[in-house]
């Protein structure tokens, strides 16, 4: 009797998938590519999706250049070149005589009852409509003057989404170093200013001789140009603008963007791909993969997964793709399958947040392990328990899918954390609104000599107990109360009573902490030092550290009792024995 066909697991769909469940298929169906991710080992492609909430979509562009043509027509003139334009735009379409007597094209397009299906229509026929010519113009008319593609997508007042936010996040944090974009908004670049307080760490390449610029932390190519430097500078940026499909058509053909594209088949040959807001519908962008198929072909199957779609299913754009990527492998007995292992149901905007969520958790992951360098996996396993539990709870308090708010919680918690941490002192009004964990992948910490010296280490060994703890029911972790006198970084309550934690790097942040009034020896709280507890510096001479102070303010040398034990067990025993003194 023959095996029976493997059922693929059911999976929420994009409309119903929580924060909690896209991390959980993180740690298990999609585990090889969420790891891969914090290696940096794929390549984000982008698309309009990113952006759906900050500028019009192609539907909202199709209307605006309608609306546009109508407002030039002029009514007495028959041989109108607006009216001419228009019939020709809704040609491509077959605007029927049905279509005629329900949506009288003399009328305002606002009023007609079929507006949004014939934006749907003509959203498939984007790149047509925008060559359409209106004559005694130049070709990107419709783009330039009826779109207002400048105004439109480089608006100033536009402000970064959780999508950008999240990218910026993963900039800052070393795993997403080469971004292609089809976007012409600048809204990535915007959220990378407000979050390190620098776009240097990026290079944004749309002309091939930005290709020459020297290394940055990230680069970011714009294939089809961007509004904001075309706003900038006409003369150079505005003909880069590609939306028409004559453009398209010999995009990969042009001698002057060859070096781009030579760029972007060398991305898509040497890096897996992550493809996220429907960023491949364009020619151009399959015939990039295809070339890159020619040059060295991905296997099936792959771990990671040469692509990964961010989306509700797999439409004709995506399995042209993937046939692309995975060319004679693509076959009937491989096709669900492939398909099965490419799709991710998330949309953007919670897809990017659970993976920058999972990032960090990685992050703090890997640093816990260098801590307990030598012990047993068993250990290990027990503390990534801790750090899952504190990341679910996280995910949870997201349930209501506000994500936008949640980003910036995320956000604004790991600035502040770092600074008190590091500097032990509350982000300065104007600083940038983000504190990287490291800007180096998840798998080289191990490989930073100096990584001991900064306690990071033991700041994520901090975290994984606490969440150990409350997984064993030992204790409750809870967010810091802002509107607490001298909040935490975390609240613990055990055996009936609640204490702000705070966390310190070295002597100078625990100084500093007190000597910027974040923290008193009278307060009922948990100092935890990644060293020794040591004398309190000259500069603020009011007494001494640990047990000879006020006992109401309790101080933890972790890496001293991490020094002591042997395995979890023991560390948790003599974390929680402090903690209870």
């Amino acid at each position: 009797m023959g095996t029976p066909p493997v059922t693929p697991t059911v999976r929420p769909t994009a409309a119903t998938m929580t924060l909690e469940q896209a991390l959980g298929l993180f740690e298990g169906s999609f585990n090889d590519f969420a790891t891969a991710v914090t290696q940096d080992r794929y390549a984000f492609w982008l698309g309009s999706g990113i952006s759906r909430d900050r500028v019009p979509p192609l539907q909202g562009v199709a209307i605006k250049v309608i609306a546009y043509l109508q407002s030039r027509i002029s009514a007495h003139d028959p041989n109108c070149r607006f009216r001419a334009t228009l019939e020709e735009v809704l040609g491509l379409i077959g605007f029927s005589d049905e279509d005629r007597r329900r949506n009288d094209i003399r009328q305002p397009v606002a009023s007609w009852p079929d507006r949004d299906n014939i934006a749907d229509r003509l959203t498939l026929q984007y790149s047509r409509m925008l060559d359409v010519p209106v004559p005694g113009e130049e070709p990107d008319f419709l783009l330039w003057e009826a779109v207002q593609v400048v105004r439109t997508y480089a608006d100033p007042t536009l402000e970064p989404d959780s999508e950008h936010l999240c990218i910026a996040g993963l900039v800052a944090e070393g795993v997403a170093s080469t971004i292609v974009s089809a976007n012409w908004d600048g809204l990535i670049e915007k959220a990378l200013m407000q979050l390190m307080g620098t776009v240097a760490s990026m290079n944004v390449c749309v002309r091939s001789e930005e290709t020459r610029r020297p290394p940055s932390r990230s680069i970011l190519y714009k294939p089809h140009g961007c509004a904001v430097l075309a706003g900038q500078d006409a003369a150079l940026y505005r003909e880069m603008l590609v939306a028409r499909k004559s453009q398209i058509d010999r995009y990969t053909f042009d001698n002057a963007n060859q070096q781009i594209v030579q760029r972007l088949i060398d991305v898509a040959t040497s890096k897996q791909s992550l493809i996220v807001g429907l960023s491949i519908q364009d020619g151009n962008i399959q015939g990039i993969f295809a070339a890159a198929q020619q040059r060295m072909q991905w296997p099936y199957p792959s771990l990671p997964p040469a692509i990964i779609i961010a989306d509700n299913r797999i439409g004709p754009d995506q399995e042209g793709l993937l046939q692309n990527v995975y060319f004679a492998q693509y076959s009937v007995a491989n096709r669900a399958a492939i398909q099965h292992s490419a799709l991710f149901t998330a949309y953007a905007k919670l897809f990017l947040l659970s993976l920058f969520v999972y990032v960090l958790s990685a992050k703090l992951s890997a640093l816990m392990e260098i801590a307990i360098d030598g012990w047993a996996p068993s250990s290990r396993n027990q503390l990534q328990i801790g750090i899952r539990t504190l990341r679910t709870k996280l995910a949870q308090s997201g349930a209501r899918g506000d994500y936008r708010n949640l980003t910036e919680m995320v956000l604004g918690y790991c600035a502040r954390t770092l600074c008190l941490f590091r500097d032990g002192s509350e982000p300065k009004a104007g600083s940038p609104r983000y504190r990287a964990i490291t800007n180096t992948p998840a798998h080289q910490l191990v490989l930073d000599p100096m990584l001991p010296a900064t306690g990071l280490p033991v700041l994520g060994l901090a975290f994984a107990l606490l969440g150990l703890g409350e997984s064993l029911g030992i204790w409750l972790i809870q967010e810091p109360d802002m509107a607490d006198s001298r909040p935490g970084v975390l609240r613990i309550t055990a055996n009936g009573s609640t204490a702000q934690i705070f966390m310190a790097s070295d002597a100078e942040a625990v100084s500093n902490l007190i000597g910027e009034g974040l923290l008193d020896s009278t307060d009922p709280a948990i100092l935890i030092h990644s060293r020794e507890v040591g004398p309190r510096m000259a500069r603020y001479p009011k007494g001494v550290y640990g047990r000879s102070g006020d006992p109401q303010m309790r101080e933890i040398s972790l890496g001293a009792l991490l020094g002591a034990s042997a395995n979890v067990d023991e560390l948790l025993e003599r974390f929680r024995e402090e903690i209870a003194a």
